[in-house]
């Protein structure tokens, strides 16, 4: 099996930067270009790992972790783990902008340690079911590597393809279709019983358990947005953004100006998170998106249209909710569904009278956790 998986593995791949349409798949997977050379260790063999504390301290010690939107810090939910019973590993490989696919590109070139490490991780939690989430979309032949990797484990992987309609790969989400549980927004998924991780963190983890490799570099992918390319590369973890764009070349006079400074949205582009460029990679958000400052625009007056409302995924009254921070109104806001919002943006997308819905929903939740955690403290004390 092993030289089957060499001779899937060894087509050939693109070249970084790769140039695609929104709505293109790229025939074969996009390689990743390495930005800076990173010097890894020989690869040995790692001691074997007996229990999930063992399996925390080993990720610590070699750096291995990830927090990003779609999948959750993983030492945390692993720190649950350690007092709670689990009974789901999920690896979700749900990519929003085929163009910008960093997620199923790198599960397609690194199947052998994603399936080992979400096994480690289930065979540690004595989870006994393991499920890998496929957009559906993606060519078919991008996964047989990863498919042959997911039979070959024992005890076996189920592989489930999902249709990847945004903002599907959402834990909230993602956890009620998966295993018909409701995930409060901004929870961990291991509070529910489950650990839900993505590509990059389960290659990570696997070859922190199979090699006792370090996690030096992360996956990336840049989307430029005017250019209409995505660059996809291989960045140190303690990079800046604006190394990347030097690196790339992207970079340009008056940057810093905040009149003439590009806009770096992280993670899905309609959920609006911006960051400077000063800001470090870390093991955030895999997808950054570049643009140019949008023209200053002044919103219409609400016209109760209710597309917002009908477009929420989670039904909540986002007007309401604009309405009730304008107020100040955090009894208003609940009513109208605050606690349920997962933040996806397409309220704000969908909006006629271009009102900044997500802008007041960010301030009301900042409200109601100043109100609920009069101190600050960490939502999660790890031990």
């Amino acid at each position: 099996m092993q030289d089957q998986l060499r001779q899937l593995q060894s087509t050939p791949a693109l070249p970084a930067p790769v140039a695609r349409g929104l709505s293109a798949w790229p025939v074969t997977p996009p390689a990743f270009d390495m930005v800076v050379p990173v010097e890894e260790a020989p690869a040995k063999d790692a001691p074997p790992i007996e229990d999930l504390a063992t399996l925390i301290a080993r990720l610590t010690s070699c750096g291995v972790s990830a927090s990003r939107h779609d999948s959750p810090d993983l030492l945390a939910q692993l720190h649950i783990a350690l007092k709670r019973p689990i009974d789901t590993v999920i690896c979700s490989i749900l990519d929003v902008d085929p163009a910008a696919c960093v997620q199923s590109a790198w599960a397609a070139q690194h199947a052998e340690d994603l399936v080992a490490g979400m096994s480690a991780v289930a065979r540690l939690c004595r989870a006994t079911r393991r499920m890998i989430v496929l957009d559906d979309r993606a060519p078919s032949r991008w996964f047989a590597p990863l498919r042959m990797s997911a039979r070959g484990a024992q005890p076996g992987v189920k592989i489930i393809e999902l249709e990847n309609d945004f903002p599907q790969a959402d834990p909230t989400l993602l956890m009620y279709t998966i295993l018909n549980r409701r995930l409060k927004p901004q929870r961990l998924p291991a509070e529910l019983g489950a650990i839900l991780i993505d590509a990059a963190a389960a290659s990570a983890v696997g070859a922190c358990v199979r090699r006792n490799q370090p996690m030096k570099s992360m996956p990336l992918v840049l989307r430029d947005h005017d250019r209409g390319e995505s660059y996809f590369m291989l960045a140190p973890t303690d990079f800046t953004c604006q190394q990347v764009l030097d690196h790339l070349g992207l970079s340009n006079p008056g940057d810093e100006l905040p009149e003439t400074a590009p806009v770096l949205r992280v993670g899905d582009v309609l959920r609006d998170q911006r960051i400077p460029l000063s800001a470090k990679l870390g093991t955030g958000e895999l997808l950054v998106h570049l643009s140019t400052q949008p023209k200053s625009l002044n919103p219409d007056p609400c016209i109760r249209c209710a597309w917002c409302f009908e477009s929420c995924p989670t039904r909540i009254q986002p007007a309401t909710l604009l309405e009730a921070a304008q107020l100040e109104d955090l009894e208003l806001a609940e009513r109208a569904g605050l606690r349920s919002c997962i933040e996806c943006g397409i309220c704000q997308y969908v909006c006629p009278s271009r009102l900044p819905l997500l802008k007041g929903i960010r301030e009301l939740r900042r409200a109601q956790d100043a109100r609920d955690n009069p101190e600050p403290a960490r939502r999660l004390e790890q031990p």
